[in-house]
């Protein structure tokens, strides 16, 4: 998302694999999450000097569903090179909104056309990355239905669909240090076959896994067959 960091790259050292013992649904549907992302409201963060939006795009694959997770190119400058991400970008004065820019942004870096595709569930909380603390995310919630070719951009190196009950049960999850400053700090991640997800793409996936279970989504979803 964006050139120009105002803190210096970060280092992340090798990670640690956790124990895991939460409980999973047996199956997770798309109509879950709209109810789970449609309960509530969402807060705006308004006072920043800069904006952004990215989209978690859901597709339903046998019992779960996956999210289509990006790592990002390495580039200089880029406080985000590297990373594993959702999909997204700043927003442009061209963009009518925020959700055109999350719709602007996935087309440009994966080749997926939302707005002929794709379903708009809903939005959640906007946050605030923790290198980046003048600019404002939102986070849009999509889904798809049929097979979509990807069709990556420059900025990106990688695409992929990650099954989502694997990271909710907690069979994914991770702790690493993050060497920042001289400083090392343990941090909660997930880890996809040796690529780490943290940061603003873990939070932003937690909280709709926290929607969902509150919604108790989750444990309807046991009784589906």
């Amino acid at each position: 998302m964006g050139q120009g960091a105002l803190l210096p790259a970060l280092e992340l050292a090798p990670g640690r694999r956790c124990e895991h013992n939460v409980k999973v649904p047996e199956r997770l549907e798309i109509r879950d999450v709209r109810q789970a992302v449609c309960a509530f409201g969402a807060a705006d963060i308004d006072d920043r000097t800069r904006r952004a939006a990215i989209s978690a795009v859901l597709r339903e694959a046998g019992p779960d569903l996956e999210v289509l997770l990006i790592r990002r190119a390495i580039r200089e400058g880029d406080p985000w090179s590297g990373h594993m991400a959702l999909p997204g970008g700043h927003f442009s004065p061209t963009d009518a909104d925020l959700l055109r820019t999350a719709l602007r942004e996935t087309r440009e870096e994966v080749g997926l056309d939302l707005e002929l595709g794709g379903e708009y569930l809903g939005r959640l909380d906007d946050f605030v990355p923790a290198q980046r603390f003048d600019i404002s995310v939102r986070p849009f919630v999509f889904s798809i239905t049929s097979p979509a070719e990807l069709a990556l951009g420059d900025e990106v190196d990688e695409a992929l669909w990650v099954p989502l009950l694997p990271l909710i049960g907690g069979a994914r999850r991770t702790s690493f240090e993050l060497v920042h400053e001289g400083r090392k700090l343990t941090l909660p991640g997930w880890d996809i076959d040796g690529r780490v997800v943290w940061g603003l793409t873990y939070r932003v996936l937690t909280l709709l896994f926290e929607r969902l279970r509150r919604t108790g989504a989750m444990d309807s979803a046991r009784e589906k067959r």
